[in-house]
């Protein structure tokens, strides 16, 4: 779905009216300075794993959407964040609603589950900590009685048992959340119950008896960088078109077999000559939000030069994660692919990315030039269920 195209910026225009960093300003303290405030609007949030969205009705939480979950169970999970930035914009009431519940039970929830994660990590629960069992065999009568009289945060018993029975001292936190796809109100308080009923502990290393049986190779990781070289045009550094096709057929198969989402924005920048002769320094005009038809057409734009390339690499570096790609697309295009970034996500991603590039004119100079942005966003599932069909819906309109 393209919908950035030039002009003046929707995102301009709709400027925040509560803005900050979640390290300053707690994440319950700023729903709640929303809910005082009755505002109607979206709060987007972003950290260096997800991107989130809240909608708010006269102070009321009625939308949430982050990376894989939308509802309450999105809300309570965001309750938790420590770091990100946060920006409130006012606007028109959401016509959806997955959250029915009011504020102060979200929180106190929220909280709860906060409370036992903190717990944990005290005890060692890092995202790459290994789980291990302190029982090398237990009955499931003693394993009951353990949970009922020493847990206190789940009720999942069957769930919990199923957990319990992965753990094998060899399995990361983060591998047997993202196994059972569960969110924090749901896995914290299993994993809580199994550590402080003493069934299970963290390890900063694979269990001793398995380690024992590893002899583990000497890699020279420099080869690795070394295909990160073959997959860049030369002259930019930037990963070549084929490159991203071929990363961008891996992504499609992961979510053909895992079912997790993805997302491609397609870039589009160029230059046009200004009426006026002389110097000036190309700067950026930003995009609005659009759809439908594409716009009247305009003076055929030339594409960037090398230096303004390399510096948009620069700036968008500074936005992307790490598990993002940037790399060019067709011969003066360029792209971003987003795994695990659902639709939403996807395209409040795309708006930060516009931001992020035209924050500043480039330090490049042009003979009475400026630079012209567009871009567009597609996601699997949310919009298509192909590729062909999801280059097509994220090509930016003319």
């Amino acid at each position: 779905m393209s919908f950035f195209n030039s002009g003046s910026s929707h995102r301009m225009r709709d400027k925040p009216t509560l803005e900050g960093d979640l390290k300053n300003l707690h994440m319950p303290n700023v729903v709640q300075s929303i809910a005082m405030s009755k505002a109607t609007g979206r709060l987007e949030l972003e950290n260096a794993h997800d991107l989130a969205t809240i909608f708010f009705a006269d102070g009321a939480p009625i939308h949430c959407q982050s990376r894989g979950l939308q509802g309450e169970a999105s809300f309570i999970e965001l309750v938790s964040w420590e770091d990100g930035e946060f920006r409130f914009y006012p606007g028109p009431r959401h016509d959806k609603q997955t959250i029915k519940r009011r504020l102060e039970t979200l929180l106190m929830e929220g909280s709860a589950v906060n409370d036992q994660l903190q717990s944990l990590r005290k005890l060692g629960a890092k995202e790459n900590a290994f789980l291990s069992r302190t029982h090398e065999s237990i009955s499931e009568d003693d394993f009951e009685s353990l949970l009922k009289t020493k847990g206190k945060g789940s009720s999942a018993a069957e769930l919990t048992k199923r957990m319990y029975l992965r753990i094998d001292g060899r399995t990361r936190l983060i591998d047997l959340v993202h196994r059972f796809n569960l969110p924090k109100r749901q896995w914290v308080p299993i994993i809580f119950d199994l550590v402080t009923s003493k069934l299970v502990q963290f390890n900063d290393q694979v269990a001793s008896t398995s380690a024992k049986l590893l002899d583990e190779p000497e890699i020279d990781w420099a080869q690795a960088v070394g295909i990160d070289l073959l997959m860049a045009r030369e002259e930019t550094g930037i990963c070549s078109y084929p490159g991203f096709l071929f990363l961008l057929r891996g992504e499609f198969a992961r979510w053909e077999r895992f079912g997790r989402p993805f997302s491609v924005v397609l870039l589009e920048l160029s230059y046009t000559s200004a009426d006026a002769g002389g110097k000036s320094t190309i700067t950026s005009v930003k995009s609005t939000v659009t759809s439908g038809k594409s716009a009247a057409s305009s003076p055929m734009p030339k594409p960037l030069p090398l230096l303004a390339s390399e510096e948009l690499s620069a700036r968008v570096a500074q936005i992307k994660r790490k598990t993002d790609i940037f790399a060019h697309f067709e011969p003066f295009g360029f792209a971003l692919l987003a795994p695990e970034t659902d639709g939403p996500a996807g395209k409040a991603f795309a708006g930060r990315l516009v931001d992020g590039i035209c924050s500043t004119p480039f330090n490049v100079s042009l003979e009475g030039a400026s630079v012209q942005v567009k871009a567009g966003v597609a996601c699997i599932p949310s919009d298509c269920s192909s590729l062909e069909a999801m280059l097509s819906l994220a090509k930016p309109l003319s």
